[in-house]
């Protein structure tokens, strides 16, 4: 039998994990390390979402876990978390739905802007 998705003493379910953390984080990721898989898994990503936190993506088991948590955090708006996915086509996937999200400029204007930056650090008039 698979733990509860919801404990009613404390006012916890798997719906609410990410509001919860906003006030008692230890309570929202005990919560989550009460659940059996893909629970836990979907728990601990609401918990770094809802803080914009990639070190709680890195609680995740495994690699491909902690790689979707960092996507999930980009798609809120958190495009710094893209640098840490290390499977190539997740990343590619991070920094597409973190330019869609407006957290990454979009390829072309962040090239752009480093040819801008370079050409007027060379002093030239």
């Amino acid at each position: 039998q698979s733990p509860p998705r919801f404990i009613p003493e404390q006012g916890i379910e798997l719906s609410n994990v990410g509001d919860v953390a906003l006030t008692d984080k230890p309570k929202a990721l005990a919560f989550c390390d009460s659940l059996t898989p893909p629970d836990s898994t979907t728990c601990v990503s609401r918990v770094a979402v809802a803080l914009r936190d990639s070190q709680t993506c890195a609680r995740l088991p495994t690699r491909f876990e902690q790689d979707r948590c960092y996507v999930s955090l980009a798609s809120a708006g958190d495009g710094s978390a893209c640098a840490l996915v290390q499977d190539e086509t997740l990343r590619s996937t991070c920094e597409a739905v973190a330019r869609a999200s407006g957290s990454l400029p979009p390829a072309n204007q962040a090239s752009n802007q480093t040819e801008t930056n370079q050409s007027n650090g060379t002093g030239a008039a």
